[in-house]
């Protein structure tokens, strides 16, 4: 079966529907539902629903209740000294599962834009500190920038100071041996 895209957490599906996390898993073992792990190769992860598999199972005949008991299917036959409830008519009933269907689908539908309002609000925090972890490294690099270039106007001033040192040597090795000696700082021996 294919993955679909619009999968909840089992918690946040019971909570939509009102009911217990536990009726939910027996929808699933009884195939009335498709569960889906969050991590497929990990037994542990969180079993996830489909919204609108969920909503499908709700408008077919899971009648759910949210906030009350579920009404009583086969009231006490009358004449037994009990208070009997009437049902309303057909058309009422009709138009009263409708409505809890419309309502069904809004809680749906606001949990699913809460569910991706946070989801959205997690990524922006991450793009935030992403953000600073990039200008951090920005100005980390235009350090090292200015220090290199320090450190090659430093070697350009030596090589500099080395290529008049050397042309002196070179001038001083053309002299003749005399003037050489001449030259010296040491004088004449003796």
């Amino acid at each position: 079966m294919e993955r679909p895209s619009d999968l909840v957490a089992l918690k946040e599906a019971a909570v939509v529907v009102g009911r217990s996390v536990s009726t939910l898993r027996g929808w699933i073992r009884a195939g009335e539902l498709a569960g889906f792990r969050e991590q497929p190769e990990d037994p542990n992860s969180r079993v996830l629903v489909s919204r609108q598999a969920l909503l499908v199972l709700a408008a077919q005949g899971k009648p759910i209740h949210p906030g009350g008991p579920r009404p009583d299917a086969n009231p006490a036959p009358a004449g037994t000294g009990e208070n009997v409830e009437l049902l309303p008519p057909p058309a009422e009933r009709v138009e009263t599962r409708r409505s809890e269907e419309r309502r069904i689908e809004e809680r749906l539908l606001l949990a699913a834009l809460s569910a991706e309002r946070d989801g959205l609000r997690a990524v922006i925090e991450a793009q935030k500190l992403t953000i600073s972890t990039l200008e951090a490294r920005c100005r980390d690099l235009e350090n090292n920038s200015h220090s290199e270039r320090l450190r090659a106007q430093e070697h350009q001033d030596r090589l500099v100071t080395a290529e008049a040192e050397l042309g002196v040597l070179r001038g001083w090795q053309r002299l003749p041996w005399y003037r050489r000696l001449l030259a010296s700082p040491e004088g004449l021996p003796g």
